[in-house]
């Protein structure tokens, strides 16, 4: 697990943004349409993996006010073996590598361990001891299990680990068709990037009504509720703080994230105010974990096993029909009756009787 150690924010009104703020936002917009652009293969292979495995960890477009999220999603799925079957590999994965009922983190300090009884491995056992009780009081082992399935089933996978006031950690699971990422020179995936919709009044509790657009601050003070639940759809990025005094982080920061709302003027020709961040920050590690199945050349996503079984689920989900249409006939066939019955009534109820 990646640790955040000395992360700093920068806070931006969003309708008055410093030169420094406008050369990265045009940068990251930029990038970010680029990234869409070469992800194009893969999202559209992972569209079929949902519809016929895991229709619910899936986005096909990044649209707010949308009233149908509740409508059935699992329309190609007549039998779920391969559903189950994903989710015991999943299941298996997950109790394999960080299962919450038994240890499976251990700290070492050169020979010494946290099993020994010298004062450093008595400050190790402790420091294991905060450690297990932060994984089961956050949402870690939740996290983790729905980053497996996803990783099985669409051969990338992505969790976000934040400081939290309340848990100490926070942790978000992004669904494939909301992020982004790709890889530097050492073939390591450190460039994410997402969209994502919020809430007027996710947005203002999350980044705070001063870093917000006037736009989102005008519905916010409106307090008439219904405002409040507008969606406005939020840009994200984590990556390498390349050349930081011209975009503005200090430059011992590794990595820099930003948040923006997407669509906003960048120009200042534009005839409206240039936008900046909801939020600029840097960081000394990774907030984002990307995890990849199997990996061919450079490629910036994994592929999956479920992209192998994905033959044999959509002959299993034919076959399901077929058979179902087979057994329907066989129970309720179609008649055959002479024509001088057709406006007479009929008996196909068992024991009936059709006088023909």
């Amino acid at each position: 697990m990646n640790a955040l150690v000395d992360w700093r924010q920068f806070s931006r009104n969003t309708d008055f943004a410093s030169e420094q703020d406008q050369r990265l936002r045009a940068f990251q917009q930029g990038r970010l349409l680029g990234l869409r652009n070469n992800r194009y293969s893969w999202w559209t292979h992972c569209r079929e993996l949902a519809d016929y495995i895991l229709p619910r960890r899936y986005k096909w477009l990044i649209t707010p006010n949308q009233m149908n999220r509740g409508s059935p999603i699992n329309q190609h799925i007549l039998d779920s073996t391969g559903t189950l079957a994903a989710r015991n590999l999943a299941a298996g994965m997950f109790s394999g590598t960080c299962s919450p009922t038994r240890k499976w983190v251990g700290l070492h300090a050169g020979h010494l361990d946290s099993t020994q009884t010298s004062p450093v491995s008595l400050w190790l056992a402790e420091c294991e001891r905060l450690m297990y009780l932060i994984f089961a009081e956050s949402n870690f082992y939740t996290a983790m299990a729905v980053f497996m399935f996803d990783l099985v089933v669409f051969g990338t996978a992505v969790l976000l680990i934040y400081e939290d006031f309340d848990n100490v950690i926070n942790c978000i699971n992004p669904c494939f068709g909301e992020y982004y990422v790709d890889i530097d020179g050492k073939y390591r995936p450190v460039i994410f990037y997402r969209e994502f919709t919020y809430t007027i009044s996710q947005t203002v509790d999350e980044f705070g009504w001063e870093n917000c657009s006037s736009m989102i601050q005008q519905f916010y003070d409106r307090r008439d509720g219904a405002g409040l639940t507008r969606e406005v759809i939020i840009a994200h990025a984590i990556e390498p703080n390349t050349d930081p005094e011209k975009y503005g982080i200090p430059k011992h920061f590794k990595y820099r994230e930003t948040y923006w709302e997407w669509g906003g003027a960048t120009n200042p020709q534009s005839g409206t105010s240039s936008r900046g961040f909801l939020r600029k920050r840097g960081f000394n590690e990774r907030a984002a974990i990307i995890g990849r199945w199997d990996l061919v050349g450079n490629d910036p996503y994994g592929r999956s096993v479920g992209m192998d079984a994905l033959p044999d689920i959509k002959q299993l989900q034919q076959e399901t029909r077929r058979k179902a249409q087979g057994i329907d006939k066989g129970i309720n066939p179609p008649l055959v009756a002479d024509v001088q019955l057709k406006n007479q009534p009929a008996s196909l109820l068992p024991g009936g009787i059709t006088f023909l």
